[in-house]
């Protein structure tokens, strides 16, 4: 017996709205609903499709809620055992880049995709405190993260 999924709501019919208006909106009208659903924030840049994802996930925490406190519990106790020093001041990284940032690089006939998060970079399922790990995990060798994924100054 197959299962049917259950029947939008009118809230999730409202949500499913705003979310399929946001790719009609220009940058300005973009900039202008982050601030309000943002509490006033200045939106952080005008790019297109990073202020879309925000906003989708923006309006839909706002109705549905966003993490649990106990899955806010589990991601903060994963990162810390991973070893992820705290990160308070000290020079910035040189490939630093905003958080929800993805980065793709093809190596060996495979396409890797990893997401820059608040406390590090997430590739495939986990969080690693940097990209030289990963590398070393998609390599099997030593190398530098930033240069495997062409984030150097200088590299094309």
């Amino acid at each position: 017996m197959t299962r049917r999924p259950p029947s939008p709501t009118g809230t999730d019919l409202q949500v499913m709205q705003q979310l399929a208006e946001l790719d009609t909106l220009t940058i300005e009208q973009l900039t202008q609903r982050w601030q309000m659903l943002m509490d006033g924030a200045p939106a952080p840049r005008r790019n297109r499709q990073y202020l879309v994802k925000r906003l989708a996930y923006r309006l839909q925490e706002l109705v549905y809620g966003g993490l649990s406190p106990e899955a806010r519990t589990r991601l903060a106790d994963t990162y810390q055992r991973q070893g992820h020093p705290a990160r308070s001041g000290g020079a910035p990284r040189e490939h630093a880049t905003l958080p929800g940032t993805c980065l793709l690089r093809a190596w060996h006939g495979t396409m890797y995709r990893v997401t820059v998060c608040h406390q590090g970079f997430e590739y495939d399922g986990r969080l690693y405190a940097s990209l030289t790990a990963i590398a070393r995990e998609i390599t099997g060798a030593k190398c530098s993260g930033p240069a495997f994924f062409r984030m150097k100054v200088g590299q094309a």
